[in-house]
């Protein structure tokens, strides 16, 4: 509960602060409630400590929640009145700004009527966004201590059984086994008959699917002896708990014959959520980044090794837990959103649509959930946004190059081709959309040439220049994306004992193509490419109840209003490219389709994450149209956020995990048949 207030009070402070700071933004306004800012930076600084707390895991005493709820509510209503106040002069149309009096030409895209300077107040802005998205990202992320010493088993004649005495006869109602990197694991389940004398059968054969997870076993007998025989090669048993019918631990009498399964009972979590254990895909490269760590053969090889082994840093710095194996996800989600006001100024040179932009992608819901699950979705988005970030400041200094009349490219360009061929290699090495936006650059880059000349109409045609561009261009976007790639398989490699490094890549990429060609499945989140810009099914990635009536849920879908919208700011600069010749609108549109339009001819079962990359420049689209509006309508951009927030509040609670009623769900947020957050019958 104090939790939940805490946060809510942050966001409104926040909201508050960002709200003012955004006014400060537009150019020529001296009017500015100054005391009304420095009432914002006390109020947060008040909050502070609580939020710390709570993200340090230290407000465990009930002595210290009774004074920190009481201090959080007041804190909050003065948040909400304020708000609230702000609203108020809104509506009565007292604004902060000035309009001003100049005529704005027709033709929005000449760079001098849309050409604005990024302002320190904008930096602020970005500065103070950036900082509690952080602290929201990584709010909760996951528990920082899980079982860690394991029992290992295996079908060689060492040990593939455990047998366990509870000194007498009890009802056992289910046994919890928390797995190690492995997952799959089949054991067979049986107990001890004192009347016939021998073991009889539970279960012949159960597959526990999750690692890192408390997978259940249910037992529902009444019995003394309890054996498992595991039927896999290898098994890593990191802690066991068994529980009786009335849900109290039994602790066998024999555990000393097992310490690694008994050594840390405190950690069984009371309630199972995301919190403590796997989830979606991270039970495949939660397992394989720490497989890295050992040096060991990695399972999941459908997608190249560098993403796992970004993964694994996290891993190796706090631990193979939930906090750990998703630290590196979450850092990239977090540096996504400095890296996108910088991709958006530099394709508008406008500091306001940059901001704007930059403020819609942070109340996104997918880029906020996939920011906080340990898979290679944002890590893949973080380094295309980098490699065409670098492309396009590439080509602005090459172009400033040509204006100088040099004759071949400097050594400063070459530098930066460099640094983007490595953000090309480990956007490739990660995930193969890559690829996709390497293909995106290609036809970017040529088109840019060919722009290029086709300005020289006087003759003096840049040849040389250009030349030796492309040829340095060609041979950086092709060794270095294919060194970091082929690098990349080295610890593969050695884990296979292999000697030939092209042939270990060759075979995983022969692999990966034929898999992800191939696999066609039934699953009830698939969703066709041409259902993702409407949201019309999200994808659960974790959904646990507690108790009958609570639920813990996170999915993966989008902001419904920035979608929406997103979709009509699309066919609006469409419109705008084609009457206009609007340039800016041109090349936002270009990245969103190139990003999208290789799902076209795709025949494999897909899901709407992957409409990730996408969605991305589908924020940068937003926040120009929206700019464009707000030159007429000051009001629609502010009020646009504020709403794109509220709903970002609303559907707080299923797209982080928070804990909440499952009426609350079914009754608020489950807006289509479509959204099944909550199965009716029992599932999440």
């Amino acid at each position: 509960m104090i939790s939940f207030i805490i946060i809510l009070e942050v966001i409104f402070l926040s909201i508050s602060g960002i709200y003012y700071m955004s006014l400060m933004a537009y150019k020529g306004q001296d009017q500015f409630h100054k005391k009304k800012v420095v009432l914002a930076v006390v109020m947060f600084g008040c909050s502070m400590p609580g939020v710390l707390t709570c993200v340090t895991g230290d407000l465990q005493e009930k002595e210290w929640e009774t004074g920190f709820l009481t201090c959080s509510l007041t804190l909050l209503v003065i948040a909400v009145v304020w708000l609230l106040f702000l609203l108020r002069e809104r509506l009565c149309n007292r604004l902060l700004w000035e309009e001003e009096k100049v005529s704005i030409r027709e033709e929005i895209f000449q760079a001098d009527s849309v050409k604005e300077p990024v302002t320190r107040k904008q930096i602020l802005c970005l500065v103070v966004l950036t900082f509690v998205y952080g602290i929201l990202i990584f709010y909760r992320l996951g528990s920082r201590e899980t079982p860690q010493t394991s029992l290992e088993l295996s079908t060689d004649g060492i040990r593939d059984e455990i047998v366990l005495d509870l000194g007498e006869e009890k009802d056992v109602g289910s046994v919890q086994i928390y797995l190690g990197h492995m997952v799959d694991r089949l054991v067979a389940v049986s107990y001890y008959d004192t009347e016939q004398k021998q073991w009889v059968p539970l279960e012949e054969e159960v597959t526990m699917e999750s690692n890192y997870c408390w997978n259940t076993l249910e037992i529902h007998h009444k019995l003394r002896y309890l054996g498992l025989v595991s039927r896999n090669a290898s098994a890593s048993y990191l802690e066991m708990v068994i529980t009786g019918e009335d849900g109290e631990h039994l602790l066998p009498v024999n555990a000393e014959d097992y310490p690694e399964l008994f050594d840390e009972q405190e950690l069984f979590p009371e309630e199972m959520t995301y919190y403590d254990t796997t989830m979606f895909d991270e039970v495949y490269y939660a397992g394989s980044a720490y497989e890295f760590l050992q040096g060991m053969p990695m399972y999941e090889i459908t997608h190249p090794p560098m993403g796992k082994i970004l993964i694994a840093i996290g891993e190796g710095l706090f631990g193979v837990t939930p906090f750990g194996w998703r630290f590196v996800s979450a850092l990239a989600g977090v540096l996504l959103v400095p890296l996108f006001f910088r991709f958006l100024y530099l394709v508008t040179t406008n500091g306001m649509v940059a901001l704007i932009g930059t403020v819609l992608l942070s109340m996104d819901f997918m880029h906020f959930t996939l920011s906080r699950i340990a898979t290679l979705d944002s890590l893949a988005a973080f380094f295309i946004l980098l490699m065409i970030t670098l492309l396009i400041y590439g080509l602005k200094l090459a172009e400033r190059e040509l204006a100088e009349g040099r004759k071949v490219p400097t050594m400063k360009l070459v530098a930066w081709m460099i640094l983007d061929g490595l953000a090309v290699g480990m956007g490739v090495s990660t995930k193969w959309t890559g690829f996709y936006a390497m293909l995106a650059m290609a036809v970017y880059f040529l088109f840019s040439i060919g722009y290029w000349f086709w300005k020289q109409k006087n003759g003096g045609k840049p040849v040389r220049y250009v030349v030796t561009l492309c040829i340095e261009a060609l041979g950086i976007y092709s060794l270095l994306p294919l060194g970091v790639y082929l690098l990349s398989f080295i610890p593969q490699m050695k884990a296979e004992g292999a000697r030939n490094l092209w042939e270990v890549m060759w075979n995983c990429s022969l692999y990966m193509l034929n898999f992800h060609s191939e696999i066609v499945f039934e699953h009830p989140y698939e969703s066709p490419w041409y259902t993702w810009p409407l949201d019309l099914v999200p994808l659960m990635d974790a959904g646990d109840f507690i108790g009958e009536d609570k639920v813990s849920l996170i999915a993966t879908f989008g902001n419904p209003l920035i979608w929406w919208a997103g979709v009509a700011a699309f066919f609006y600069l469409i419109c705008r490219v084609v009457r206009k010749r609007d340039k800016l609108a041109g090349i936002l549109c270009f990245f969103y389709l190139m990003m999208l339009a290789p799902w076209f001819f795709i025949k494999r079962t897909v899901f709407i994450y992957q409409y990730y990359a996408s969605s991305i420049f589908l924020c940068g689209m937003l926040g120009y149209t929206l700019w464009l509006i707000g030159k007429k309508k000051r009001q629609a951009i502010p009020v646009f956020l504020e709403t794109a927030f509220f709903l970002f509040l609303m559907f707080f609670p299923v797209i982080s995990g928070m804990t909440v009623k499952v009426g609350h769900i079914t009754s608020y947020l489950q807006w289509f048949e479509t959204w099944q957050f909550v199965i009716t019958g029992g599932g999440a």
